[in-house]
C-alpha cells in the first residue's frame, strides 16, 4: 500500500494522574475527534500501517483515493456517521457493510493512567492506542443493538506524556454509529457489565471444556497395521518397529492402536485373512505394509507384478466396503533384488502415487540407491534393523491420521494463480513451514517466477535452515549447504518460471539440488530440519517474486520422481505439505492451505504475501 501521510499536530491538554480524582479524565473521551473516511472494505488500512502511527496525519492516501482530516465532536451520545458521511441520503445503504471510518484523538498526560472505558458501534470496531490494539469486536460485531457507550467495557492504559487514541468503526448491514466515554458516572454501571461477562466467559469455557472432553473420548479412533514381517517390526529390539513406533505416537493422541500383520504374508495371504482378523477389530484405517520380495518377484517377475497390483487394488477395494480407510505404504528395500526386481519395485511405487489414496514411501527413507537397504539400516536381507526401522517411522506423516478426510484423496492440478511474497524491508523469510514432529529424510519442490534480475547481488529465494538456494553474483541458480556451494549453468531471468527442489536423504547423508527436473548436484550433509523457509532465509528476506505449488515430502525422492514434479505430476506417498498458494485472502500468521490433508502448517510471515495473476 502506497501511503503519503503529512503530519500535524492535533491534541487535548489533560492534567491526569494515577491518584487524581475521577473529573479529572471524565471528558477526555468527549469532544473533538478527528476521522478519516468512508474508506472502503476493500482498502482498508492494515494493522501495521494502523500502528505506524505517531500522531495524527492530516491527509492519507491510498493510491489515487485520498482522505482529508475532518474534525467532529462527540458526547455520551450516538455518533450516527452514516449522517455525517452521507447527509442528503433518506436511507441506508446496505452495500456500505464494512465500509470503515478512522477516528484519532491526542491525549496528554502528567502521569500514567488507567481509564474504565465504555464503547458501542453499528456494527464493528477496533481501538488502538500509540500503535497497539487494546480492544475489538471484529469477531462479534456490537451484540446489544442499542448502540450506547456502556455496550462493551474494557480498561485503556495511557502513558505520561502524549498518547495517540486510534477507533476503526466498521458499517453494520443495517446503520453506521458510535458512542464512547470513560466518564466516572458509568463506571459502575461499566465494571458490573465487565464481571458479568467474565462470569459468563468462565462459564461457556467450563461448559466448552467438558463437551470437547466429551467428544474427545467419544471420538477415539483405531488404527491397524495390516501386512507381513516388516509392518510386525522385525528386525527391530523387542519388535518395536516403524509400526509400533507410530502406534505408541498415536495413543498420545487418544488413538487405539492394533497391529495384525504376518511374518511371511503376502496379497493372497492377507486376502484369505481380512475377514478373519482384520474386521473383527473395526479399525477407523488401516496400513497395509507389504513386499514385492515375499509376493515371489524373484520368480517370474511380470506375472508376480500383476498379481501384486492386482490384489492390492482388491484389498482397498474391501477396505473401502467395510468403511476403514486404507493407507499402503509402499514397497522397500530388499537385499537380495536385482536391477530387474529394483525396476519393479519403482515400477509400483509409480503406480501407487497415481492411486487416489493416501501413501507412505518407504523406499525413500532407507534405500542406498539401487533398491538395497542403507548399510546401516539392516539386519538381515530383508529387514531393517533400528535404525533402518525408526527412518521408516519418520517417513510417515504423522498427522495424517487426524486430518485424513477423503479416502479417495484426490490431488488438484496447479493453478494458473501466484503468491507474490518477499520485500527486501522484511527481516525473513515471507512464508515458513516448521514440522511438529522430528523429520530427518524431505524433499521440497516449489515453481517460482522472479520480478527482477538479480546479477552481481546474491539472494536466497528459498531455504531449509541454513541450506539456501540462491541467486548468485552470476545470476545462476545455486545450492549453498553451510558454505559448500554447487553452482548450476541455469541462468535466472526475469520473468521465467523455474521449477526448484530439494532431496535430502539422512542415511546417505546426501543433499541434492534440482532445476527443472535436472540434477545440479549433490553435498555430504546430514540434516535434522527445522524450518523451510519461501522468500528468503532465517534471517533475511529476498526482492519480490512469485510462487506457487510448494510441495514438502517425509522422504527422499529419487531423479525419476523429481522429473515428475517437474512435468506436473504430483505425487502422494509421504506428502506433507502441498500448498497451492492460491489463496484469496492472505494473513500475517494465519496458515495458508494446505492440500496434502496433513495438520502442517505453511504460515506467511509478513504483510508482503498476496494472491497474483501476473
Amino acid at each position: 500500500m502506497n501511503q503519503i501521510i503529512k503530519l500535524i499536530g492535533v491534541g487535548l491538554m489533560l492534567n491526569l494522574g494515577t491518584s487524581v480524582s475521577a473529573d479529572k479524565y471524565d471528558d477526555a473521551l468527549s469532544g473533538e475527534w478527528t476521522v478519516f473516511g468512508a474508506i472502503p472494505s476493500f482498502c482498508q488500512l492494515s494493522e501495521e500501517t494502523l500502528t505506524s502511527f505517531k500522531t495524527i496525519p492530516a491527509e492519507i492516501t491510498d493510491g489515487d483515493a485520498a482522505y482529508d482530516a475532518r474534525v467532529i465532536t462527540i458526547s455520551d451520545q450516538q455518533f450516527d456517521i452514516g449522517k455525517f458521511l452521507y447527509p442528503t441520503d433518506t436511507s441506508y445503504d446496505p452495500s456500505r457493510c464494512g465500509d470503515g471510518l478512522y477516528l484519532m484523538k491526542e491525549i496528554t498526560c502528567d502521569e500514567p493512567v488507567e481509564l474504565v472505558v465504555g464503547a458501542g458501534s453499528d456494527w464493528w470496531m477496533e481501538w488502538f492506542v500509540n500503535g497497539e490494539p487494546v480492544f475489538d469486536t471484529l469477531q462479534t460485531g456490537n451484540v446489544a443493538h442499542e448502540f450506547s457507550c456502556v455496550d462493551n467495557p474494557f480498561h485503556m492504559k495511557l502513558n505520561k506524556g502524549k498518547n495517540l487514541i486510534c477507533v476503526l468503526v466498521k458499517s453494520g448491514s443495517g446503520g453506521w454509529k458510535f458512542a464512547t466515554s470513560c466518564h466516572s458516572k458509568y463506571t459502575k454501571q461499566l465494571l458490573e457489565v465487565e464481571l458479568r461477562r467474565k462470569n459468563a466467559t468462565e462459564e461457556a469455557d467450563c461448559v466448552a471444556r467438558a463437551l470437547i472432553t466429551q467428544a474427545e473420548k467419544a471420538s477415539n479412533m483405531k488404527l491397524a497395521v495390516f501386512g507381513s514381517s516388516v509392518a510386525f517390526g522385525a528386525g527391530a529390539t523387542n519388535m518395536f518397529g516403524w509400526g509400533n513406533q507410530l502406534g505408541k505416537l498415536l495413543e498420545k493422541e487418544n488413538w487405539t492402536y492394533v497391529n495384525k500383520s504376518v511374518g511371511g504374508d503376502n496379497t493372497i495371504k492377507i486376502l484369505a485373512r481380512f475377514e478373519q482378523d482384520l474386521l473383527p477389530e473395526k479399525p477407523d484405517m488401516v496400513i497395509i505394509g507389504l513386499s514385492l520380495a515375499n509376493e515371489g518377484i524373484m520368480g517370474n517377475s511380470p506375472l508376480i507384478y500383476n498379481q501384486f497390483v492386482k490384489n492390492m487394488r482388491k484389498i482397498i477395494q474391501l477396505c473401502r466396503r467395510n468403511n476403514i480407510i486404507p493407507i499402503v505404504a509402499n514397497c522397500y528395500p530388499n537385499n537380495s533384488y536385482g536391477g530387474k526386481h529394483y525396476t519393479y519395485i519403482k515400477k509400483f511405487n509409480e503406480e501407487l502415487n497415481r492411486w487416489n489414496i493416501a501413501s507412505i514411501d518407504f523406499m525413500g527413507s532407507v534405500n542406498e540407491g539401487n533398491g538395497h537397504w542403507q548399510a546401516d539400516a539392516w539386519v538381515d536381507a530383508g529387514h531393517p534393523n533400528d535404525f533402518g526401522h525408526t527412518e521408516m517411522f519418520y517417513s510417515i506423516p504423522p498427522s495424517l491420521f487426524d486430518n485424513l478426510i477423503d479416502w479417495n484423496y484426490p490431488l488438484p492440478a496447479s493453478k494458473d494463480s501466484w503468491m507474490e511474497c518477499g520485500d527486501d524491508g522484511d527481516k525473513s523469510a515471507a512464508l515458513q513451514y516448521q514440522p511438529e514432529y522430528t523429520m530427518h529424510s524431505f524433499s521440497m519442490a516449489f515453481t517460482v517466477k522472479l520480478l527482477k534480475n538479480y546479477a552481481k547481488k546474491v539472494k536466497t529465494i528459498a531455504a531449509v535452515d541454513d541450506c539456501k538456494i540462491l541467486v548468485g553474483e552470476s545470476g545462476c541458480w545455486e545450492l549453498d549447504v553451510n558454505g559448500t556451494n554447487i553452482v548450476s549453468d541455469i541462468k535466472v531471468t526475469q520473468g521465467t518460471t523455474y521449477n526448484i527442489g530439494l532431496t535430502h536423504s539422512y542415511c546417505n547423508s546426501e543433499v541434492k539440488f534440482y532445476v527443472n527436473g535436472k540434477d545440479i548436484g549433490s553435498v555430504p550433509s546430514r540434516m535434522v530440519p527445522k524450518t523451510f523457509y519461501m522468500a528468503g532465509g532465517k534471517s533475511f528476506s529476498c526482492s519480490q517474486a512469485l510462487f506457487k505449488d510448494v510441495l514438502v515430502y517425509r522422504s527422499c525422492l529419487d531423479a525419476d520422481s523429481m522429473e515428475s514434479l517437474n512435468q506436473g505430476q504430483w505425487l502422494r506417498s509421504s506428502l506433507e505439505v502441498y500448498a497451492p498458494l492460491n489463496d484469496a485472502i492472505v494473513g500475517k500468521g494465519v496458515p495458508l492451505i494446505n492440500m496434502a490433508q496433513t495438520g502442517a502448517e505453511v504460515v506467511p510471515k509478513s504483510y508482503n504475501c498476496k494472491l497474483s495473476t501476473k
